[in-house]
């Protein structure tokens, strides 16, 4: 869902699914897809290069900087 007003920058990634990696020993390509929607609020800006994954919600007039990555990877 991407509201009025919207910039993204270039080679900005929104990408709205992702593998889960819950089996170790199965390759990547053989995980199951995690799919949530991507909310962009009105007038927001998402830098270049930056990283919208998954259930990413972004605040209207907010703004996604430059190779940031929302919501942020956690480590095992």
């Amino acid at each position: 869902d991407v509201g009025a007003d919207c910039s993204i920058g270039e080679w900005a990634v929104i990408a709205d699914h992702e593998p889960t990696y819950e089996d170790a020993e199965r390759p990547t390509r053989l995980q199951p897809l995690r799919a949530e929607p991507i909310r962009l609020g009105d007038a927001s800006r998402i830098g270049a290069h930056a990283a919208l994954r998954p259930g990413a919600t972004v605040a209207p007039g907010a703004v996604v900087g430059s190779y940031e990555t929302r919501p942020p990877v956690s480590g095992p």
